[in-house]
């Protein structure tokens, strides 16, 4: 067996599409999740261009042997010699467990566009699997996890004569998503599953490697948020309840020790089996969650109100007490005894208590505990508001709404990088006013603003917002080529419709439009409409040109 000569541009670049099929498991006190992913790993290869040539087959005529081929080698069926081609050697650095009953692997060669070009392999590879994830459980029950999958490949990144890069598929056709998230999630009444796959590129330490080499890897991640009710009605709803009730116990005078006890430390037996709930439903982590802080809080408050009427019964300290008159008289009008010519019926009765006037004493530690008791939830509830907040700004990817589309090429026949700045802001301005107007007849009233930009302004913002592209060829950044334009419009579903109805009859209206102007050709013929990457929010969608 012979291996081919790689013919490919080197390191090889591998673009990854993954999507998430079924989320089936969350588990916490393992720190793992289950999943089933489809993953697609396409590159070019030459060789199986020369390769046809010398089996007197078109490319398209190839057949993959799919039981010889696995990530390591590609074999070619009816071959006269076991030629092995290059395959991208993937495998999942955090995976936990992996049947081999669940796992499905097939590669497909297709054919160059234009036939001059060379063609590409696919590899997909279908899998269910348990991947290991550290739970971040700081904000628990309020808390957000990143649910990853790393994907490396087995050959180094810098390797002269072997290298591969790994890099997400950025072609609007083959995005990475979760498929139906509000139906392939079976824990959807504990967790909220983001739509969207963040995939990340990266390089491994040169320490890892006995050779010194860096391997390229991709970390895919999918976010879920937990949804609180369950903790919130179940546990820190009824532990509030408990731990305020022990205030009861301050309704007996100081000198009434055991009543006193018998109200405090019932409560507190009921909040340590609130504290063995939690437990067992945690993992065993060294800090302390955000439930646990308040079931901490509930004892602390428990300790201190059992702590002071401890002292006061011993006479340690001097429990003040604030005194008020309760006045029982009560005042009634008697309508029975009003006389039948009296329309006013201002005859009253005087009922008074037996007891007369009564004296109530109320403790000052009540007044004080109880206060704090209070604030202490008011700022409790300050801080989740704050929480929320921060995380929704912080995290643009997932909370960005897809209201923006990605419109390209723009041909700019009436405008030459050379002719400057000004003429260049010009070009923008009558662009982006037609994109505008053709926009609005798709989705009448729902396009708010349309933005021209040039390739190298594109790429300077994208490295600025995302310094990770710079690790990647410039074919491989996601960095237009020709002029290209976002726009923005009013909600997401007038977004979608504007992409629905550009594929076809938006192209013709703007031919139709920019003829019937005079001007010359159309503005976006052949022009590809997609949602903008979330990824490039921040660089594209929520600034402007330098």
């Amino acid at each position: 067996m012979q291996e081919a000569a790689r013919l490919s541009q080197i390191p090889v670049v591998v673009r990854v599409r993954a999507n998430v099929l079924r989320v089936i498991n969350v588990d916490l006190q393992a720190q793992c999740f289950t999943a089933v992913y489809q993953l697609e790993a396409s590159w070019v290869a030459p060789e199986l261009k020369v390769a046809a040539k010398r089996l007197g087959k078109r490319v398209s005529e190839l057949t993959i042997d799919q039981k010889k081929s696995d990530q390591d080698k590609l074999f070619l069926a009816d071959a006269p010699t076991e030629e092995a081609f290059f395959a991208p050697r993937l495998f999942l650095n955090n995976l936990v467990s992996l049947k081999p009953e669940e796992s499905e692997e097939w590669f497909t060669v297709y054919e160059g566009a234009t036939g001059e070009e060379d063609p590409v392999v696919c590899f997909r590879w279908k899998f269910k699997g348990t991947f290991q994830e550290i739970m971040e459980l700081g904000n628990f029950p309020f808390d957000v996890q990143n649910l990853t999958v790393e994907i490396r490949t087995g050959w180094e990144a810098d390797h002269k004569k072997k290298g591969v890069l790994l890099v997400e598929n950025q072609n609007a056709r083959y995005t990475s998503n979760v498929v139906r998230p509000d139906e392939c999630f079976v824990q959807a009444s504990e967790y909220s599953l983001s739509k969207r796959l963040q995939i990340m590129p990266s390089f491994t330490p040169r320490s890892e490697s006995a050779s010194s080499h860096k391997y390229s890897a991709l970390k895919v991640s999918m976010r879920v948020e937990r949804r609180a009710g369950y903790w919130v009605f179940n546990v820190l709803h009824p532990l509030f309840i408990v731990t305020t009730s022990m205030f009861a116990s301050y309704a007996f005078s100081p000198d009434e020790f055991s009543d006193r006890c018998s109200i405090t430390l019932t409560t507190l037996l009921a909040m340590v089996a609130f504290k063995y709930v939690i437990s067992e439903k945690l993992p065993n982590i060294s800090y302390a969650t955000l439930i646990d802080k308040y079931v901490m809080l509930c004892f602390s408050e428990a300790f201190l109100v059992i702590f002071l009427q401890t002292l006061s019964k011993l006479a340690i300290i001097n429990e003040s007490l604030i005194q008020y008159t309760v006045n029982q008289n009560q005042t009634a009008m008697s309508v029975d005894m009003a006389p039948a010519t009296n329309a006013s019926f201002e005859t009253t009765m005087v009922w008074t208590h037996p007891d007369g006037p009564r004296t109530v004493q109320v403790s000052v530690y009540l007044l004080g505990l109880s206060s704090a008791w209070l604030a202490i939830h008011v700022l409790g509830f300050v801080y989740l508001c704050v929480l929320f907040i921060r995380r929704r700004q912080r995290n643009s990817f997932w909370q960005a709404r897809a209201t923006h589309v990605w419109l390209g090429p723009i041909h700019m026949l009436d405008f030459t990088p050379e002719e400057g700045a000004e003429r260049k802001n010009e070009a923008r301005a009558k662009a982006s006013k037609a994109l505008l107007a053709v926009m609005n007849d798709a989705a009448p009233g729902s396009a708010i603003s349309a933005t021209v930009w040039w390739p190298d302004e594109a790429r300077l913002n994208l490295m600025k917002a995302l310094p990770h592209l710079q690790e990647l060829p410039d074919a491989q950044t996601g960095c237009p080529k020709r002029p290209f334009a976002v726009i923005s419009f009013t909600g997401e579903k007038r977004a979608q419709k504007a992409i629905e109805h550009t594929t076809n009859a938006l192209v013709r209206e703007a031919a139709k439009r920019q003829t019937e102007a005079g001007e010359d050709g159309p503005l976006i013929n052949e022009t590809v409409p997609s949602h903008l990457n979330p990824s490039y929010y921040s660089a594209l969608a929520n600034s402007r040109p330098l």
